[in-house]
């Protein structure tokens, strides 16, 4: 049977060889010398998400053309080329500090995908990179040429123009917060949407948000935002959080009288440490 070997020929990292060959091999794999090419092929699912930090690129991703769901985690990844190998997947979560500039426009192989999560928190980690929004990753408007995408988180990212939501048809649950978003037109009557993170967004106009008429959670967390009023109208709104927008007692007490209608209302201003 082929093997898959930690060399020039297979996979060059150790660390990550040793990772996946654990993943496929949940018993015996570190017992063996390579890695089972039929096996790889067979497999469905990788969990890579407290492997190793010194994955840097997913070229070894050619090994397993098959996989339905993928979760990898390190420091210093920088290449996700082989991302597009995964014609097939359904999920897909990354998470770096992202020491390079990528670009994901790779993903454009990947149009069977439903969930979707790129980020700078790293799993199993509670360090955060110094400067998340500097992360440089480019290429995000191919998210709109993946039409299945029903879960979308993208926090931290850098990102500033979400003209690509516009154009994905069956999403259901988008988190954005931490990006300095400019403008929150794209979202305008988007029909399907119905979950939706804008924490610490730096918005001020809300507006936009009572054209979705399927709308039922938002997290409005640490913006700017003084009037709600949008609100008011929306029906299907069941759970909004906006604490922490700087709202006098007098201002949180009004929007509580107005917004009776939302079943979980949190408009409290964060404790101070």
């Amino acid at each position: 049977m082929e093997t898959i070997f930690n060399d020039v020929r297979g996979i060059p990292s150790k660390a990550a060889f040793n990772a996946i060959k654990a993943s496929v091999h949940p018993v015996m794999g570190k017992l063996r010398k390579g890695i089972s090419e039929k096996t790889a092929l067979q497999a469905s699912i990788l969990n890579l998400r407290e492997a190793s930090d010194d994955i840097e690129d997913l070229d070894f991703l050619k090994f397993f053309p098959n996989l339905d769901t993928l979760f990898v985690s390190s420091k210093n990844l920088s290449n996700v080329d082989g991302l597009r190998y995964l014609t097939k997947a359904t999920c897909i979560e990354l998470s770096s500090h992202w020491p390079k500039s990528i670009d994901i426009s790779v993903l454009s192989s990947c149009k069977h995908l439903e969930e979707l999560l790129i980020d700078c928190n790293l799993f199993g980690s509670d360090t955060k990179p110094s400067s998340p929004r500097n992360t440089d990753v480019k290429g995000w408007n191919v998210l709109k040429d993946l039409p299945k995408i029903q879960y979308l988180s993208i926090p931290d990212m850098g990102i500033t123009d979400i003209g690509f939501l516009k154009n994905m048809p069956s999403l259901e649950d988008v988190e954005l917060a931490g990006n300095p978003i400019a403008n929150l037109t794209p979202l305008h009557g988007h029909p399907t949407l119905k979950e939706l993170d804008l924490s610490g967004c730096g918005i001020e106009d809300i507006s936009v948000l009572s054209s979705i008429p399927n709308l039922e959670s938002v997290f409005l967390t640490g913006n700017r935002i003084k009037d709600f009023s949008p609100l008011k109208g929306m029906k299907n709104l069941s759970s909004v959080v906006a604490d922490d927008n700087g709202l006098s007692d007098s201002e949180i007490e009004k929007w509580k009288n107005e917004l009776q209608h939302i079943e979980e209302l949190d408009f409290e201003p964060l404790e101070e440490v």
